[in-house]
């Protein structure tokens, strides 16, 4: 009888388990595959949206319903890194209205590609001639270029100048200050409400803390984005500031303005939220974008960098204070492109992607050691495509709680009738000893 009430529990048990998950999503991968090998799936936006936060239920499975390992990487190849060069300045002198440094690189160096100052100062605007030399006797002129800063008005600030083609080790930098003259110019925009001053600030003496050098690494960082554009039309509130609302269910790294103005510098404010009720936004991050001439060229930046997680709802605010609204004929969200690598378990496919399951938690496999964020672009990593996304339409979705509520409940039922079986169990054993006439 022992063993009887041992099956009928472990009957009961796999009875209300669900080793196999439901999804509502699921989708095939076409494409040959060989086993062992590595293979990479782009996720699309179709997919980020369907899927839960972090992928945390995306899942492989082989035709045999086994789950197959898999690791989620980001599009970012970072190239050869740039190198640091120090720079000792050996002689510096001043004259009205210009500073003159000298400086060198380590005695074992590569060639420069750029050159850093550091200036803790604002609101400059200055001249730089750059000359070089091997041995300090001969000087060539290899750069004219400007340094300035004009951060109290606009997010616009340059303090290094790129050197091109160069070989020799000591520099001089004449830094002038064109204030000085007696006939200085002032640029002034004022265009459709823009009212800067971009030219020639007071004249002032620059702090510069010390110099660095930079030599480009020979491979350039590599970045995919995956992006979608939205025509939201703008809704003009109290305070004259253009309002967009994006239904998105995506990451945003950058946000890039379609504008039809030929000046201006907004402030731009960037709300979240998961519901989209106007109350449930919440402060995210705030930049500029602008565009005017200076110095003879245009400046312009129509995006802003918020690298904000999936998010089920974007509001975008442009501050106009007192000018009129600029014209935004469209706004595009781009993230950072995702890859699915996997190692195929045989040489046969019959591998399908599910996914839309918030209950699961996200899994854990041991190919993160053979290829990861850090080694991912050295591999080869040939491209499967996903194939349709299909509905399972006898999905119910159930969080967290609801899976918790429904395995205590399966838990209760098992219990139930254990007690129900021991119950029954131990009045027929009483029968069986009760001897015939005694009451019972």
């Amino acid at each position: 009888m022992n063993r009887i009430l041992l099956a009928s529990f472990i009957f009961c048990v796999f009875a209300f388990a669900d080793p196999n998950p439901d999804f509502k999503f699921s989708a095939p991968l076409i494409g040959t595959m060989t086993k062992n090998q590595l293979y990479s799936l782009h996720l699309s936006g179709d997919i980020i949206r369907k899927s839960s936060d972090g992928f945390t239920d995306l899942r492989l499975f082989n035709k045999n319903g086994q789950e197959v390992p898999y690791v989620i990487l980001r599009s970012v190849d970072p190239g050869e890194p740039d190198k640091t060069l120090a720079m000792e300045i050996i002689n510096y002198s001043s004259d009205t209205g210009s500073v003159t440094i000298i400086a060198r690189l380590p005695q074992e160096y590569q060639p420069a590609d750029r050159i850093y100052l550091d200036i803790p100062d604002q609101d400059f605007n200055r001249l730089v001639i750059v000359e070089t030399s091997k041995d300090m006797k001969k000087w060539e002129l290899i750069k004219e270029d400007r340094i300035y800063d004009f951060t109290s008005q606009v997010n616009l600030r340059k303090t290094w100048f790129d050197l091109g083609e160069n070989y020799f080790r000591f520099f001089r930098l004449t830094i002038k200050d064109e204030t000085a003259k007696k006939d200085r110019e002032e640029l002034k925009i004022k265009v459709q409400g823009l009212d800067l001053m971009l030219g020639n600030t007071p004249e002032k003496r620059l702090k510069i803390g010390s110099l660095h050098a930079q030599a480009f690494g020979r491979k350039k960082e590599k970045i995919e984005f995956d992006e979608e554009r939205f025509n939201s039309s703008a809704l003009i509130d109290e305070q004259k500031n253009s309002n967009f609302f994006l239904e998105a269910g995506l990451p945003a790294d950058r946000i890039l303005f379609e504008t039809g103005d030929e000046y201006y510098q907004r402030f731009v404010v960037l709300q979240v939220s998961q519901t989209g009720k106007e109350n449930d936004f919440k402060f995210f991050t705030q930049d500029q974008i602008y565009k005017f001439p200076l110095l003879g060229k245009e400046e312009s930046s129509n995006l802003i960098r918020p690298q904000s997680p999936k998010t089920a709802f974007y509001k975008i605010q442009i501050i106009n204070k007192n000018n009129p609204p600029i014209t935004v004929h469209g706004i595009t969200l781009q993230w950072v492109k995702y890859l699915l690598v996997f190692s195929a378990p045989e040489d046969a496919g019959g591998i399908n992607l599910c996914f839309g399951n918030r209950a699961l938690k996200k899994p854990e496999y041991d190919l993160s050691v053979r290829v990861n964020q850090g080694n991912w672009y050295q591999q080869n990593l040939p491209a499967l495509e996903i194939g349709a996304i299909e509905e399972n339409r006898s999905f119910r979705d159930t969080t967290p709680t609801e899976q918790k509520a429904s395995a205590e409940k399966a838990l209760l039922t098992v219990v139930i009738l254990m007690i129900v079986a021991f119950l029954g169990y131990w009045l027929l054993k009483l029968l069986k000893n009760t001897k015939p006439g005694t009451p019972v």
